[in-house]
């Protein structure tokens, strides 16, 4: 009998559910586009944008970003850092157009849940021969990429509770270091996943349309109804 007793505690035990477990898919797609100068930027609503004409010919610059696939544990998005997806940022010598903002729209699957988040993107294309270089760095100086709002306007509802998503930011080290934004060097491709997390947002309380009455109200009406007895018994003995 403890035997079978065991088996079925372990078959149980193997085939309990996991009770918050979700699959999360995430995408990215560029548009909002705001071009520094008087050319055109390609790649609107797509996940890729190319500026610029090559100067040396090593290619044009442009961001790329690249969504998730991954299952997941829903306290594993809350207040707790995780990776959005991936960012990489191309940066090779150009002249001519550049890019000025952006808005990065992220579609954000979780189980039956799906929301777009959509957040704006600054981009700093600093003068090459600059000293010292306009956002850190050395020459031949480095671009800088930052998101200046990073909460969502959006909203997420998961199970019943209501969400904001907020970027973290960038990592080169799997989440170990992240930053707000990060410098791309001449010539580079600069890659790093974006991360970000899911905060509660706190309803506020609203008052009670019909509020109980406080104990010293319920005497001062009890003390007025019998006032009011009074009198009319008082009346009606005259």
């Amino acid at each position: 009998m403890q035997c079978l007793g065991a088996i079925a505690v372990a078959l149980t035990v193997g085939f309990a559910p996991a009770a918050n477990a979700a699959s999360l898919n995430t995408s990215g797609t560029w548009t909002n586009i705001v071009p520094s100068g008087s050319g055109t930027i390609a790649g609107a609503g797509t996940n890729t944008l190319f500026w610029g004409e090559p100067a040396s010919g090593s290619g044009q610059s442009g961001y790329n970003f690249t969504g998730v696939t991954d299952n997941v544990e829903v306290s594993d998005l809350v207040d707790t850092n995780f990776l959005l997806g991936t960012f990489t940022h191309n940066n090779f010598p150009i002249y001519g157009t550049s890019l000025d903002t952006a808005t990065l729209n992220v579609n954000f699957s979780l189980g039956s849940t799906n929301t777009t988040f959509s957040f704006l993107v600054d981009h700093f294309e600093t003068p090459n021969n600059a000293n010292p270089c306009a956002a850190g760095g050395v020459p031949s100086c480095p671009d800088l990429v930052s998101f200046p709002n990073t909460t969502s306007e959006e909203i997420v509802t998961i199970n019943e509770v209501d969400y904001n998503l907020t970027l973290s930011g960038f990592s080169t080290n799997g989440g170990v270091d992240i930053v707000e934004s990060f410098l791309t060097l001449e010539g580079v491709a600069n890659t790093a996943g974006l991360y970000a997390t899911l905060t509660a947002i706190e309803n506020p309380i609203t008052e009670d349309p019909n509020p109980v009455p406080e104990p010293a109200s319920i005497v001062a009406l009890l003390t007025l109804g019998t006032l009011g007895l009074g009198g009319t018994l008082k009346r009606k003995t005259h």
